[in-house]
């Protein structure tokens, strides 16, 4: 080895050696800003301003019942998107409502499944949208419906002394789907999480448990060209919680697992891929010694190293996001709810990053009182639009005494025009 090769050896590993060592901690210390040029920035810390509201729309409804309500779930399906709306404290009931492409109310009916305690996900594939929601007796089911909101299937998942929650679905081969779970003991401080691969009646062919550490929380997984299998989530291990990236190939063998530390305590909550099998990660990190919590935003290489990740933040709310959406040419939309804010009004805000990592903006919006992100899914694409559904919380009897004044929250949903407008020239 030349001389030079030597110099230049050893400086690329001591700045792999830094990287690493500033991503386990989460330096502080270690705010940047964002490249210029065509070269994303590995590591950077972004700070928040205080929102610029006036985000523009192509329609907004408010619609509820009598009581208080809550979003559960917005999704694209046919002609139609749907918002899935509850009363508060009702496990029994479920709405569907349908809008067409103008905002004008279709139709709704009731969701045909009951005892519903949370909605965790919806998934669209061809014209069947899939359901994924946790019931009061620690069970979970898979619904699928068509448009109409009729029940087309169901499967349920319980295990016995576990609380069972169905986390993610994706389409296999065309004629399967693979289901991930977790499990989460109800005796003990302990969890588990379950890949299945199911046949299009929803019989199961296989399942494969996976256990790392003490506790293992799967969220979110995707399909690579190839048909292996990518999973996110985080696991406990000794006093510390970690983001988790496992690798399945398509026959569910396990090819790696990979912790990702990051500050006190780290999880990933959805995964994306791009046209080029590119992992985007959104999740949620705390940093070291202190501070709020932040988003983490990440992408990843096809074996699962970092090419570059966002920590967002506020100095004076902790930030919270557990969904992505993510355009044809890899541009982000980030939906980030404000968690324990004061004296301010609540507010949707959706955060756009181009495929280097650079915010290129934010659409932001309150209505009322205030505006919550309580949906999973809360952002769906909606033909040249982007739909964003949220709680809204309301003052009844406006000229009542503050004693006989009431707080109602309805449900808003609004369809937002040209959600990605700019262009990347680095693409």
């Amino acid at each position: 080895m030349k001389y030079s090769e030597y110099i230049l050896f050893f400086i690329y590993a001591a700045a792999f050696t830094f990287y690493l060592a500033s991503s386990a901690s989460y330096a502080q210390d270690n705010e940047v800003k964002s490249g210029q040029g065509c070269e994303a920035a590995g590591k950077v810390i972004i700070r928040l301003d205080k929102p610029s509201f006036g985000g523009r729309v192509v329609w907004r409804r408010m619609y509820g019942s009598a009581q208080n309500d809550e979003a559960l779930a917005v999704f694209a399906l046919g002609n139609t998107v749907i918002g899935l709306n509850r009363e508060e404290g009702d496990n029994n009931t479920v709405t569907l409502t349908a809008f067409d492409r103008n905002g004008r109310l279709v139709r709704q009916s009731e969701f045909p499944v009951a005892n519903i305690k949370s909605i965790r996900n919806v998934k669209t594939l061809g014209s069947r949208a899939y359901v994924l929601a946790d019931r009061v007796d620690n069970s979970s089911t898979l619904s699928v419906i068509n448009e109409k909101g009729t029940l087309l299937q169901r499967k349920n998942f319980l295990e016995k002394g576990y609380k069972t929650s169905v986390t993610d679905v994706i389409e296999g081969d065309g004629s399967s789907l693979f289901v991930v779970t977790n499990q989460e003991s109800l005796s003990r401080n302990s969890s588990f999480s379950t890949l299945y691969k199911l046949s299009s009646k929803l019989d199961t062919i296989w399942k494969r448990e996976i256990r790392t550490g003490s506790q293992t929380n799967i969220k979110s997984l995707v399909m690579a060209k190839d048909g292996s299998l990518y999973l996110g989530g985080d696991m406990y291990s000794g006093s510390r919680n970690m983001a988790l990236l496992t690798h399945f190939t398509q026959n569910g063998a396990l090819d790696w697992q990979k912790p990702m530390p990051r500050g006190k305590a780290a999880e990933i909550l959805s995964l994306e891929k791009d046209g080029k099998d590119r992992l985007f990660a959104v999740g949620k990190a705390l940093p070291l010694p202190e501070g709020q919590q932040a988003v983490w935003v990440t992408l990843l290489d096809r074996s699962g190293e970092t090419l570059w990740e966002r920590f967002i933040q506020s100095d004076n709310a902790a930030l919270y996001s557990n969904e992505i959406l993510i355009d044809d040419v890899g541009r982000l939309a980030v939906p980030v709810e404000s968690e324990g804010r004061s004296n301010m009004r609540g507010y949707a805000r959706v955060i756009l990053l181009n495929t280097k990592g650079d915010i290129t903006g934010e659409h932001v919006f309150s209505e009322g009182r205030g505006l919550s992100l309580t949906a999973r899914p809360s952002l769906s694409r909606f033909g040249n639009s982007t739909v964003l559904i949220a709680t809204a919380e309301n003052r009844l009897a406006d000229n009542a005494t503050p004693e006989q004044a009431q707080n109602k929250k309805d449900i808003w949903i609004a369809a937002i025009p040209e959600l990605f407008k700019k262009e990347n020239p680095c693409y």
